[in-house]
């Protein structure tokens, strides 16, 4: 599986929480390794990605990838 075979199935970005940073929100863009830091509540995160179709196995694929590389299992939705 390389990022060619899943980035079809993935947004172009998503908001996420960061695990370990006490619950900061960040913008995770597909492909790109790291995050972008935003001062959104969980609420403007809710929001965000509900209105841009992003479903839960989504927002866990791009995390995984964002931190361990986009050709991993767990940046594929259909994995989690």
């Amino acid at each position: 599986m390389t990022y060619r075979d899943i980035r079809h199935k993935l947004p172009e970005q998503c908001a996420v929480v960061l695990p370990g940073h006490g619950g900061a929100i960040a913008l995770v863009k597909r492909g790109e390794r790291g995050y972008f830091s935003t001062n959104w509540t969980a609420e403007d995160m809710e929001r965000y990605n509900n209105a841009n179709n992003v479903t839960q196995k989504q927002i866990n694929a791009m995390l995984m990838g964002s931190m361990f590389g986009w050709d991993v299992p767990g940046a594929d939705p259909d994995n989690l």
